[in-house]
């Protein structure tokens, strides 16, 4: 999604900051209790499970050194352990993208702005769009031959506009195109905003 992508952007510009590196992080597929194997893995280093928290200030130490931790939502529950990390490594500096706020002292929010909904229905307003772009990358996740086309860009910019351009909302809404149309979600999303 969006965040993901500007986190990315902002590592590779702070990249000469940075001597020891900038390493990103999905945890899309970790829970808390793999944050810091996710972290080891993607500096390349082997940890033993039971001591990885400690193992890992010690491979960090004083590294001038970026984490972009992706997806943190998915391991909410291991905020205290990465802020303990940050307090151990004094140079150490983490990106965080999240849906939700983790709550730890010294957070600094950056609220991102709703996704750029297309300008008219025409099908290359919608591939313009980061919205609609968004949700067709979801959509495509769970059904391959989705595409946008002059079938289905009318509905696809319905879709983005009752959603508000909101990531968690359009990659939600792109997940029930396993069950519904494009049109069928229009009319079940208008329904629901309705009631």
């Amino acid at each position: 999604g969006g965040k993901t992508r500007l986190a990315a952007h902002v590592a590779v510009t702070l990249l000469d900051h940075f001597v020891d590196g900038a390493f990103f992080v999905d945890l899309t597929p970790a829970t808390a209790e793999g944050v810091e194997m996710a972290i080891a893995d993607a500096l390349g280093v082997g940890l033993e499970a039971d001591a990885a928290e400690s193992d890992l200030s010690r491979v960090i130490g004083d590294k001038l050194m970026l984490l972009v931790l992706d997806n943190f939502e998915q391991a909410v529950a291991a905020a205290d352990r990465v802020r303990d990390l940050v307090q151990r490594c004094i140079n150490l500096r983490v990106l965080v993208t999240s849906q939700v706020v983790l709550r730890v002292r010294g957070e600094r929010e950056f609220v991102l702005a709703p996704l750029e909904l297309p300008a008219d229905a025409s099908v290359e307003a919608v591939l313009r769009s980061d919205a609609a772009q968004l949700f067709a990358r979801r959509a495509q996740a769970v059904r391959p031959e989705f595409e946008i086309g002059p079938h289905n860009a009318t509905a696809i910019t319905e879709i983005c506009r009752l959603l508000d351009g909101l990531p968690l909302a359009l990659e939600l809404a792109a997940a029930r195109t396993r069950m519904f149309s494009v049109d069928e979600l229009v009319e079940r999303l208008d329904d629901s905003l309705r009631l």
